[in-house]
């Protein structure tokens, strides 16, 4: 009984001193965000605050077959982004970005503490929908 006793005082004291180091288990990033009737060349934006630790993020548009644009920046860029994308191209600031495709998704590393946005444009004429997924791994 003594021996689990302090096998049980030990694991209690093992998880107090990594609770007060400041190390946190952040459960896995997901973010689902629907946009009805887009029109074509309208830019949408989905924004992702920062974590405390490098995440690999997984960012996945469902369109039903119309072509989208969809990049990911950091925050402080979307302005110059959005301006670029406007006028189609792919942003400069781009941390990965695909144009003109049909359920685009994009594989990536975002560094701690960095808030980022996604922007999703339809790059069709026409009016269509879009769901967009944002997985953290």
């Amino acid at each position: 009984m003594r021996r689990i006793t302090r096998r049980l005082a030990l694991v209690m004291l093992a998880s107090g001193l990594l609770a007060l180091s400041g190390c946190t288990l952040e459960p896995g990033m997901f973010h689902e965000k629907k946009f009805s009737n887009v029109n074509g060349g309208i830019i949408n934006t989905v924004n992702v605050s920062a974590t405390s630790r490098k995440q690999r993020i997984k960012v996945i548009g469902i369109t039903k077959g119309t072509n989208f644009d969809m990049c990911v920046v950091y925050q402080e860029d979307l302005k110059k982004a959005s301006e670029q994308l406007k006028s189609n191209m792919a942003p400069d600031e781009a941390l990965a970005c695909k144009m003109n495709t049909a359920d685009p998704e994009l594989e990536l590393d975002i560094p701690a503490k960095k808030a980022f946005t996604v922007l999703i444009r339809n790059a069709s004429e026409g009016i269509a929908d879009i769901t967009l997924e944002i997985r953290g791994q």
